[in-house]
């Protein structure tokens, strides 16, 4: 009986990120670095999950006042907690929606 081996978060990515560039298929790859194939795959999709998850994380973005007033005669101005965004009006609608969308969350 082999010893079980304990990995961190961090070797983990590290393994998922080998098998990613490593171009073997999942099967060959678990044989290769002697891992259980279905345990890879529990903790392979966890890791995906979480990747996934952290995208929708909200993030900053540096804002810089613009120097000189800027005419909202041809944009579309939008304010949103004490934040303005001037788009131009020919803006793709779909994207509008979208960029409406993630701001309700």
């Amino acid at each position: 009986m082999s010893k079980r081996t304990y990995r961190t978060s961090e070797q983990w990515t590290e393994l998922f990120n080998t098998y990613e560039q490593s171009g073997l298929t999942l099967a060959e790859f678990c044989q290769e670095n002697k891992l259980s194939h279905s345990y890879f795959i529990v903790k392979y999709r966890q890791h995906s999950k979480v990747s996934m998850d952290d995208d929708n994380e909200p993030g900053f973005a540096k804002v810089i006042p613009p120097s000189l007033p800027i005419s909202s005669a041809n944009n579309l101005v939008l304010n949103y907690q004490g934040a303005q965004l001037q788009l131009p009006l020919a803006v793709e609608p779909v994207w509008l929606a979208q960029l409406l969308k993630a701001l309700s969350r």
